[in-house]
């Protein structure tokens, strides 16, 4: 979560991949567990359609709490 903070802007799953060190499997299932808990958003990448790009949402809609209790889980 705090990568993705620090990015100005969104990434993709195989640069959060590369971020964090995990393979881009483990990355997508670390994504799609952040989007379902309402965390982070897929975009659709503009350059390459074969590819999302993810990004935090937005700091009024996800508390912080909720972020730090789901680092815990992982």
């Amino acid at each position: 979560m705090a990568l993705l903070d620090l990015e100005s802007g969104p990434v993709s799953t195989g640069e959060i991949a590369r971020l964090t060190g995990l393979t881009h499997g483990s990355a997508t299932r670390l994504v799609d567990r952040l989007e379902k808990a309402g965390l982070v958003v897929r975009h659709p990448d503009p350059a390459d359609r074969r590819r999302a790009l993810v990004a935090l949402r937005r700091a009024a809609e996800v508390g912080r709490a909720q972020a730090d209790r789901l680092a815990e889980e992982s």
